[in-house]
């Protein structure tokens, strides 16, 4: 059953994202929308907290969401973008699914799903959940109009033992926030198609399966191997690729929801990371054997170049993997690898002797971002000019 919940709202009116309110000095108003941008957590200039950027695509600049100038981008002084550990944009929304607003009195958090809308540069409090949790296990998704979240809420026993609450499923609007709780619905799906949910990648789901809109019907796809992640990039076409778990990382399985054909390709390396576009599967994957980079003194220890610089692909509907761009050795490229309007954004890396508290090393030259237009095959290559990115999970739709 479907319960409609309202919309806690933490104030009465929306707020400007700007870090306080409409009427602070110093907003630039909306943000220009020309462009094309992937997203990234940097470490503050002052070594205070973190903040959430974007990345141009076709010029390499970074920008602060943040559009107040003045701003510090402190959480504690109401910066909304500050210490984001993870969101997703879509629709020119960011989704900060997990923000927490502290009140220092009761010593206690709240938890809320924020909303922000880019072009006129306001947010509103989407869902509030109506507990003080002390932390919270979420898995997110977007699926068409809809932000999906499935949530376990933790908070501290009178004896001081963790208390688990139940976990609880539910989608809010993109288009006017509304929530529902989806109570048949016991596991998160990734995609709908043909009016079925598909599962598969997370929560411990180390298969592909369907139900139906009601968590009903199951059906599962027998696959050799169990699977650490699941794209649905291709679900409007009825293809599902799979990547294996473990000691089956190597492995890929691309299902056909149509004719129910399984395609199973073992690369024999190691897969670092994967993206899904137009008609091939774009992989990093683990040199048999990596060059020696360098001598890394902070933490004494020698680094090795993984990826050798290379990315391979494989064509939908075929099990041959081929070698796609070789920018040799001195590219060492994380593990992160992204699509946006045609294009893959790589980051690769360089040994920098830096101080986690020095300021100054943090905006020496190592390192930058590759971006592969797979539609022309024209690569750019833009030297990192910001500061060193933190880990954080930005999907962008």
């Amino acid at each position: 059953m479907k319960q409609i919940l309202t919309i806690m709202l933490l104030l009465s009116c929306v707020l400007s994202a700007g870090c306080k309110s409409t009427e602070d000095i110093g907003s630039t108003g909306a943000v220009d929308l020309t462009g094309h941008y992937t997203y990234m957590i940097l470490k503050n200039s002052d070594a205070i907290g973190t903040i959430l950027c974007r990345f141009d695509i076709d010029t390499g600049i970074v920008t602060p969401i943040c559009t107040d100038p003045l701003c510090q981008h402190h959480k504690m002084e109401g910066c909304l973008f500050a210490s984001v550990s993870r969101c997703f944009v879509v629709n020119n929304k960011i989704i900060i699914p997990n923000y927490t607003v502290y009140d220092p009195y009761t010593n206690t958090q709240c938890w809320q799903v924020i909303g922000y809308d880019i072009p006129s540069d306001r947010y509103e409090v989407w869902y509030q959940y109506d507990k003080s949790y002390t932390a919270m296990d979420t898995y997110e998704t977007i699926i068409g109009d809809y932000f999906y979240c499935q949530c376990t809420g933790e908070f501290e026993g009178e004896d001081g033992e963790k208390v688990y609450d139940a976990t609880v499923t539910y989608r809010i609007s993109l288009i006017d926030g509304q929530c529902e709780i989806l109570d048949d619905i016991k596991y998160l799906p990734g995609a709908v198609y043909k009016e079925r949910y598909y599962y598969g990648g997370n929560q411990g789901n180390r298969m592909i399966f369907s139900t139906d809109l009601h968590g009903k019907d199951r059906q599962e796809y027998n696959i050799g191997f169990l699977v650490g992640e699941a794209h649905y990039e291709r679900i409007d076409d009825g293809i599902i690729v799979g990547r294996g778990f473990g000691m089956d990382n190597n492995k890929l399985c691309q299902i056909n929801i149509e004719t129910n054909e399984i395609i199973e390709s073992d690369l024999g390396m190691y897969i670092y990371d994967m993206c899904v576009g137009d008609d091939y599967i774009y992989l990093l994957c683990d040199e048999p054997e990596p060059a020696l980079m360098g001598y890394d003194v902070k933490h004494g220890k020698d680094v090795y170049n993984r990826t050798g610089g290379k990315v391979y692909r494989m064509k939908l509907g075929s099990s041959d993997c081929e070698l796609y761009k070789d920018f040799g050795a001195d590219y060492s490229f994380f593990t992160s690898m992204e699509m946006v309007d045609r294009r893959i954004i790589l980051d690769y890396g360089a040994i920098v002797q830096d101080s986690y508290w020095s300021v100054d090393t943090w905006n020496e030259k190592g390192g930058g971002k590759v971006v592969i237009d797979t539609a022309t095959d024209e690569v750019t290559l833009f030297e990192r000019t910001w500061n060193l990115p933190t880990s954080i999970n930005v999907n962008v739709h």
